[in-house]
């Protein structure tokens, strides 16, 4: 894309940044005139259809055949553009009109006028108005192209007594007509371009009106004034549509009457509204002096619109959904500190908008003083408690329970007591892992502060405790371990006086003891396998039970017979 298109969107100060708006616009020339002669004056007029998109720049450069055209004057007065970084620039030896315009506020409509270029004719021939290396762009903070395709014109010279008016007479109908005994009927109008006479429309052009004509009809008048109770007096004709020239901006009135064997009939007078320029640029500002930290400032705003009037304003804060309203201002909805944009969008009743942005920043109020977590939170039980203080006018803390991932697991908020102080218990049992407490301090206007943070961890509950310390599952499963360790080694001593002492009896008692230290072991390492497994705490009870008991009948068994031995 040119750098001077992105310049000029990044000057124009839409600051939203949304989706990428879909390829929209049109480029387009139209001309007063298509059958001229030399020495006549055409006027070609260069309009930005933008497909619904808000835009606020455009660049093009209009190309006319040199040896049959003269640019004499460029027209920009009514132009939708306030500021030029380009042109419009002249070169009547290239046979170019270039130009790049912008607004500081973002337009759309279906007919915006970019410029008006007067050309005078100096020779014949067919003479194409064509549009080369356009761009125009979309109000959104980033310059998108938003061009879709160009259109160009043609004017055709002619010598004098050979120029065709357009548009062209209407074709005449032959047929017999059947004669009546009253006045015709009053014509029912059907016209495309612009179906429906309560209704503004942004759309000028060349339009073509079309009836039914009864069989007793023997001629057509019609006319298009400004005066909705014209009468055109005058038959044309016996024809059922007819083109007409594009309108100006404004209320026009068509009229049609119909002629028959008995006299004229009722005047049928059909409104066509039409305004194609945008609502007046306007600013858009906080009402009132609003504090710096009120999370819900009014904004206010006013266009105005000289030929359809406004139809109403959308507000559209940072990356929400535009609200319809009628009013001038508006109280925006409760927003977290930091900086914001308001898009406000005007709309006049033809459809054209223009745009305005307003950015500003919600200072945050004092934080909360949160203390640390220090009771132990164990898995499955409930979550921890919290407690701090919180100043500056704060009358709640709101606070969030988040996992290791980031995730909301629970919500709280404490009421702020007058001391300050204030407290909360998130209920919730908890898996193992860390955690993080969030607290946010609200006042009455709710205005919030910066978060702050807690962290803690949350760990399975010990099976028993050693001079107040904890031992969990695992621990006394190694504490085990160790013990049938050491009542290996006595064993293993035991053994050793016995084979001294007694012989073949001592290794019999050595093979029981082992036996029964091995069935021990294996109770312990079904106790380990089962340890995280779903049903864990009745496995490993059920394991620690019969090791249990196993070491017991262990103990009785070395106690009987290493006294039958000492014996």
């Amino acid at each position: 894309m040119p750098r001077s298109i992105l310049s000029l969107s990044a000057a124009a100060g839409a600051l939203l940044l949304w989706a990428s708006p879909a390829l929209a616009a049109t480029l387009s020339v139209s001309v007063d005139k298509t059958s001229v002669s030399v020495g006549d004056v055409v006027n070609a007029t260069l309009r930005i259809d933008s497909g619904g998109v808000g835009i606020n720049a455009a660049q093009a450069t209009l190309r006319f055949p040199k040896d049959l055209l003269e640019l004499t004057s460029v027209d920009r007065s009514a132009s939708v553009f306030g500021f030029w970084l380009a042109g419009p620039t002249a070169d009547n030896g290239a046979g170019t009109l270039t130009f790049t315009g912008g607004t500081a506020n973002g337009v759309s409509g279906a007919s915006l006028q970019v410029l008006t270029a007067a050309f005078k004719v100096k020779g014949t021939g067919t003479a194409d108005l064509a549009l080369t290396d356009g761009a125009v762009t979309a109000s959104d903070g980033s310059g998108t192209n938003v061009l879709s395709s160009m259109v160009g014109a043609q004017v055709i010279s002619v010598p004098k007594n050979q120029v065709v008016q357009a548009p062209a007479p209407p074709v005449q109908i032959t047929r017999p007509a059947v004669p009546s005994a009253t006045k015709p009927a009053l014509p029912a109008l059907n016209i495309p371009l612009y179906p429906d006479p309560t209704k503004w429309y942004n759309v000028s052009g060349p339009f073509l009106v079309r009836w039914t004509l009864p069989p007793d009809v023997t001629g057509v008048a019609t006319a298009v004034t400004r005066s909705p109770t014209t009468e055109p007096g005058a038959s044309e004709g016996l024809f059922d549509n007819k083109a007409f020239a594009a309108l100006p901006e404004g209320v026009s009135y068509v009229h049609v009457q119909f002629k028959n064997n008995v006299g004229w009939g009722p005047v049928a007078h059909q409104r066509i509204g039409v305004d194609v320029d945008p609502p007046a640029p306007f600013a858009v500002t906080e009402a009132g002096g609003t504090p710096k930290d009120q999370p819900n400032p009014t904004i206010a705003y006013a266009s105005s619109d000289a030929i359809s009037g406004i139809a109403g304003y959308t507000v559209r804060v940072d990356n929400g959904a535009a609200v319809p309203t009628k009013d001038t201002t508006f109280p925006l909805p409760d927003l977290p500190p930091g900086t914001h944009t308001v898009l406000v969008t005007a709309m006049d009743q033809a459809g054209n908008r223009t745009e305005s942005t307003l950015t500003f920043s919600v200072l945050p109020i004092a934080s909360p003083v949160m203390n640390p977590i220090r009771a132990a939170v164990y898995a499955g039980e409930s979550g921890p408690s919290v407690d701090g203080t919180a100043g500056g006018g704060a009358t709640a803390v709101r606070l969030s329970l988040l996992n290791a991932a980031g995730a909301s697991v629970a919500d709280r908020t404490a009421a702020v007591s007058p001391d300050g102080s204030w407290s909360t218990v998130f209920t919730e049992g908890l898996p193992a892992g860390s955690y993080k407490v969030t607290a946010t301090a609200a006042d009455a206007r709710g205005a919030l502060s910066l978060p702050v943070a807690a962290s803690f961890d949350v760990r399975q509950r010990p099976v028993l405790a050693i001079d107040g310390i904890g031992v969990s599952a695992v621990g006394l499963l190694g504490l085990l371990v160790l013990v049938l360790a050491a009542g290996a080694v006595a064993g293993a001593f035991w053994q050793r006086r016995l084979r001294q002492r007694r012989g073949f009896r001592a290794l019999t008692v050595t093979r029981d003891i082992a036996n029964a230290f091995a069935i021990a072991r294996r109770e312990v390492e079904t106790a380990q396998a089962n340890v995280g497994r779903e049903g864990a705490s009745r496995a490993l009870s059920a394991a620690l039970g019969r090791a249990h008991d196993k070491l017991a009948k262990a103990e009785k068994y070395i106690l009987d017979n290493v006294e039958e031995l000492n014996g």
